[in-house]
């Protein structure tokens, strides 16, 4: 887990950083730094820690592979539970929580947008909804966000 918050006092809007399947490498880490200077309490974390590390790996086939082995329910328990951590940090304002990530974590940004109703709002920067969702997050996502 990686997280960066403003310097100065006070309980700042937090953002979830979903890395793509890469994982948490120094480019997430770097996101969260850049949020947090524009007053924003932002948190990561590998969300493939289980499946290795993914960032070492020399064929990309691989990490695809490894990555899309990740099961939604595994990956929305770990992120109910770094929900639950930052909800304890005192600069961190989880009642207005939005999502963004890249890859494999634009898609997690939708499909955790519709499990969770602590998102407020997400941004998907690239990465599709494969590997046959269950659902129709975007409808989902758009009905539980307020």
């Amino acid at each position: 887990m990686y997280f960066a918050a403003p310097r100065n006092p006070g309980k700042y809007p937090v953002v979830l950083v979903i890395p793509e399947i890469w994982g948490l490498h120094e480019y997430q880490k770097d996101i969260c730094r850049r949020l947090a200077k524009a007053g924003y309490y932002a948190v990561s974390m590998d969300n493939y820690f289980r499946q290795g590390q993914l960032w070492k790996m020399p064929n990309v086939g691989d990490v695809v592979k490894l990555a899309n082995a990740l099961a939604d329910t595994q990956s929305f328990a770990d992120l109910d539970a770094l929900v639950a951590w930052v909800s304890t940090q005192p600069k961190a304002n989880t009642s207005r929580m939005g999502i963004t990530g890249m890859c494999r974590g634009g898609r997690t940004v939708w499909m955790f947008a519709a499990h969770s109703k602590k998102i407020k709002a997400g941004v998907s920067w690239y990465g599709g909804l494969h590997a046959a969702p269950p659902a129709m997050p975007l409808t989902t996502a758009a009905a539980t966000m307020r």
